[in-house]
């Protein structure tokens, strides 16, 4: 996704290592309305990406978006307003297409509506007579997962972005790898990348060619003694700002079972834990082999080292 036209000029975007850029993002207003950050509008980003010959995606919603999308769901007229509203704010624009992204659906109201909107959104998108795209982000955890009704939404969608990181966090009460690809060795948690995607593709039936997997260029930090410990805090970097640490008071070291890298503080508590370009590589491997669609970053600001994006490359290369 991109977002920060500040870090990020449009004709610095690395496009030989993507296929589409996510814009990111709108969320519904009231009454159906679009609610469009001040400076959102950049007609400069679309020309770019077009001129490139790759897409350019809609983001809707994001963290923190349940309270935007439940109310306009669940009133037919607000979602019917709102419906139009987007689809002529995409055709007016010039974008290829939609990503819904309602974090997180929690109700079996709140399933039916989200079903009844990505109909209606196909309708509509379908009915501009252009070859708009439409695909929805979801969450990686199997109890959020019920909320969406695949049956319905799978045949809609060109994707479903999977959003296979955070699986530990401020909300819990040990430290842990940000997205592991397989659980640690010998912890009883079995959350990983790995069980998600395996969630989506055999448990709902979503057909892995639809599937893509989130691939975080951020990481997480927590004041513990080493991983799997009881912490007090916690915070977010991006991995531009986590790899000068390795070898300025953190060393790093390799999970073999999970299959990511994590920073340890050499003189008492601090870990970080994220993805870096090997990690990387290995889940490229790991979607190659499953017949997954491809991955999903978030975002393309975060990995940019000395003039490289270091996670975007590790995932564009052949498989070793």
């Amino acid at each position: 996704p991109y977002r920060r036209a500040s870090i990020l000029p449009p004709e610095t975007i690395p496009f030989e290592y993507v296929d589409q850029i996510g814009h990111f993002a709108i969320r519904p207003g009231t009454d159906g309305a679009l609610a469009v950050p001040a400076g959102f509008v950049m007609p400069e980003l679309i020309e770019q990406v077009h001129r490139a010959g790759r897409k350019v995606i809609l983001g809707v919603g994001g963290a923190g978006s349940y309270s935007a999308f439940a109310p306009m769901a669940a009133d037919s007229n607000q979602r019917t307003t709102f419906v139009q509203n987007l689809t002529g704010f995409v055709v007016d624009q010039g974008y290829d297409g939609v990503n819904i992204d309602w974090e997180f659906p929690q109700t079996a109201a709140d399933r039916q509506n989200l079903s009844a909107l990505m109909v209606e959104l196909k309708a509509a998108l379908d009915a501009t007579g252009q070859e708009l795209g439409l695909s929805i982000a979801v969450t990686s955890n199997e109890q959020r997962g019920q909320w969406i009704d695949a049956q319905t939404i799978t045949p809609l969608v060109d994707h479903y972005i999977v959003m296979t990181f955070g699986y530990y966090g401020a909300w819990g009460s040990e430290s842990g790898h940000n997205a592991p690809l397989h659980p640690s060795s010998g912890q009883s948690d079995t959350r990983s990348v790995d069980q998600s995607l395996r969630y989506w593709a055999e448990t709902r039936d979503v057909p892995r060619s639809k599937i893509l997997m989130g691939v975080a260029s951020f990481g997480l930090w927590f004041d513990s003694e080493g991983l799997h410990q009881p912490f007090s805090n916690s915070a977010k970097a991006d991995y531009k700002d986590i790899k000068p640490l390795i070898g300025a008071g953190y060393t790093r070291y390799w999970d073999s079972a999970a299959q990511v890298p994590y920073l340890n503080h050499d003189h008492g508590p601090g870990i970080w834990t994220y993805d870096d370009p090997q990690s990387a590589g290995l889940k490229r491997d790991y979607a190659l082999a499953s017949g997954l669609g491809g991955v999903a970053v978030w975002d393309m600001t975060m990995d940019l080292v000395a003039g490289e994006h270091e996670i975007l490359k590790a995932l564009a290369l052949e498989p070793t």
